[in-house]
């Protein structure tokens, strides 16, 4: 689910969404910074309820803000997980989990697509090696 969250004016902000593939109804505009911490600390609470009820890995959800600017700051430190343009505020890269030194959000993609990849990665190698130990455990035994 993609929310976009904006300060800018709503045509503005639908030009840009429609560019994303977004339906006018995900689209929030003409937003004080107080109102985006407040839409993202909401969707942090929302999300972090339902893990509470799934089971394990099931459901597995996280709030992410990419921002750049000083007003941003705010709700870039509450969100779950949070992204700085490299090319904004300083106070916006000071507060995000991470920063794009460029501001091309295809980078971004990329660093999800490769995260998911190094944790599949992770997975498949604790399994391996558990299968290794228990067949050397079955040969000593």
């Amino acid at each position: 689910e993609i929310i976009m969250l904006t300060g800018d004016q709503r045509s503005a902000a639908i030009n840009i969404g429609k560019q994303l593939g977004l339906e006018e109804c995900d689209i929030k505009s003409d937003l004080l910074p107080e109102e985006k911490m407040t839409e993202i600390a909401d969707k942090v609470k929302e999300n972090h309820h339902l893990q509470k009820k799934a089971w394990c890995w099931n459901n597995r959800r996280a709030v992410m803000m990419v921002g750049d600017g000083v007003n941003d700051a705010p709700a870039l430190s509450i969100a779950d997980v949070s992204v700085a343009m490299g090319e904004g505020a300083a106070i916006a890269m000071d507060t995000a989990d991470i920063t794009l030194m460029h501001s091309d959000l295809n980078k971004l993609l990329y660093s999800i697509r490769m995260g998911r990849r190094v944790i599949r990665t992770i997975i498949e190698n604790v399994i391996f090696s558990l299968i290794v130990k228990a067949i050397v455990l079955g040969f000593a035994v």
